[in-house]
């Protein structure tokens, strides 16, 4: 399966978002009754009682679809854990790491039996979304990088977002494992070298 990236700018017309919400029902619905790779375009218009060039006015095709449920949900994931005036800190990492794992295992528990098949499809997405937080923190917070000594904040906000989604993915999947403030707080240790 093809890994797919994907970046847009969110359009803000109500008659945009009900169309959108349309379609994001149908796609979650159908999802509910067979596998992602099952599904077409075709029938997720259909759901959605619109015709196919309505969903291609708003997405590409159903990995755009899917990457743009997960990019938008992740974000305000990410943003309900700290603010953009949050100083970079390991605790405030910390809680942005642990929304990431809740994240993380909310997606992966909510459709388990198709989970291994959406994770191929949105896992650079999810990155992504992972690092352009970070670097917007950065950029935001200037101190923040003297916690990494000797990287620039594009490869430090791209090892943190690869690390951390690592950890949350393997972490979604024990049986049983620590709380995710526990675990998130021994990645972020891990990431920042502290015992």
């Amino acid at each position: 399966m093809q890994t797919v990236s994907c970046s847009e700018t969110e359009r803000i017309d109500p008659r945009v978002r009900r169309t959108r919400k349309l379609i994001e029902d149908a796609f979650y619905s159908l999802l509910n009754e067979r596998s992602y790779s099952e599904i077409s375009v075709g029938e997720i218009a259909d759901r959605a009682t619109i015709n196919r060039a309505t969903f291609y006015a708003h997405y590409d095709d159903k990995e755009h679809l899917a990457c743009s449920i997960v990019r938008s949900s992740m974000e305000a994931a990410l943003l309900s854990s700290v603010t953009h005036d949050t100083p970079l800190s390991a605790k405030s990492l910390s809680r942005f790491t642990e929304a990431l794992f809740k994240f993380v295992a909310q997606t992966q528990g909510k459709c388990p039996k198709h989970a291994d098949e959406m994770t191929a499809t949105i896992m650079t997405t999810l990155v992504e979304t992972i690092q352009q937080a970070l670097r917007k923190w950065f950029d935001l917070d200037a101190k923040a990088i003297l916690l990494f000594p000797g990287g620039s904040k594009d490869e430090v906000s791209t090892i943190l977002a690869w690390g951390m989604y690592g950890s949350a993915l393997r972490w979604s999947k024990l049986q049983s494992g620590p709380p995710a403030e526990q675990a998130a707080q021994q990645t972020v240790a891990l990431l920042l070298r502290q015992r």
